[in-house]
């Protein structure tokens, strides 16, 4: 029972601290030259890709602050490829869709929760000169960034003043912190055996049973998604498998997460892992590790 309570607290205070950590991100007018929209956004989104000419180019705008990805898509208006884009399929799966107007201009916005657990809010606007698309995912559904960052967008309008918000971010969640740190996609966790505490330690007597370690004989790589590689996500998705003594793989469960699909396939490769049970003198035994996956494009 008492750790029971223990665990409840905990993830209490892991969600109020998700909460508050949005509550404190820092926004600024985002209004980038050769675009014909403004809004308010964390002050990391910046062009991080533009494929093209530097008047026809689709440029892919994005950051990761607060526990949301925000991505903006600038694409030439000229019967645009937005209309066929991912994310609009994406947003077609669900009946929450309305109709906005934004100014003189009129557009098609999606809100829902993904099959991953993900919020996400997909903006679609035909501009005068260029189609975009304004797109969230985000690890809660009511995040203020998130609201604000489409409650704000203008069209060819004068720029509002913003007030500055008087604490900024501090701490990165738990996402972004599986995004920055490092690791080649074979890492399987888990401590190893006991250490010996003096030179005088009496081996134990020798046995023709057998004892070994857990042995991965096949480990695939999870798959990318289109959406994902488009929006150039990146990082590791840690997934606690049970590895059987029968030989089977058994639970697994992702320890953190990345959107679009990725935390699905490394789900999936994980079911597919080949490996010999662990074994205790001669007999095999169940053991959970972590094996993670990493997503790195070249």
């Amino acid at each position: 029972m008492t750790i029971k309570i223990f665990l409840a607290t905990t993830l209490t205070l892991v969600a109020a601290f998700s909460v508050f950590a949005q509550s404190f991100i820092s926004l600024e007018i985002f209004a980038p030259t050769n675009e014909e929209f403004s809004l308010e956004a964390p002050k990391s989104l910046a062009l991080t890709r533009s494929i093209g000419n530097n008047a026809n180019a689709l440029r892919l705008y994005k950051t990761f602050a607060g526990g949301a990805y925000f991505f903006v898509v600038s694409d030439k208006n000229q019967g645009s490829a937005l209309h066929a884009f991912p994310a609009l399929r994406l947003g077609e799966k669900t009946a929450d869709a309305a109709d906005v107007r934004i100014g003189e201009l009129q557009g098609r916005k999606f809100s829902f929760a993904d099959e991953e657990g993900f919020y996400q809010q997909i903006l679609i606007v035909d501009g005068k000169a260029r189609d975009y698309v304004f797109h969230t995912v985000s690890e809660t559904k009511d995040n203020p960034a998130v609201e604000k960052f489409f409650s704000s967008l203008r069209f060819d309008e004068a720029i509002p003043e913003i007030e500055k918000p008087a604490v900024e971010e501090k701490k990165p969640s738990a996402v972004e912190k599986q995004k920055s740190e490092s690791g080649n996609g074979y890492g399987i966790g888990g401590a190893s055996g006991g250490v010996g505490n003096g030179s005088n330690r009496i081996a134990p007597p020798a046995s023709d049973k057998m004892t070994t370690a857990l042995k991965i004989l096949s480990k695939l790589p999870a798959r990318y998604t289109d959406l994902a590689r488009f929006y150039e996500i990146t990082g590791n998705v840690p997934v606690r498998v049970t590895f059987l003594a029968s030989g089977k793989i058994g639970s697994v469960a992702p320890t953190a997460r990345l959107p679009f699909g990725l935390t699905t396939n490394a789900v999936a490769a994980a079911r597919e892992i080949l490996f010999e049970p662990a074994q205790k003198e001669g007999v095999a035994y169940s053991v959970a590790k972590i094996v993670i996956y990493s997503f790195v494009l070249y």
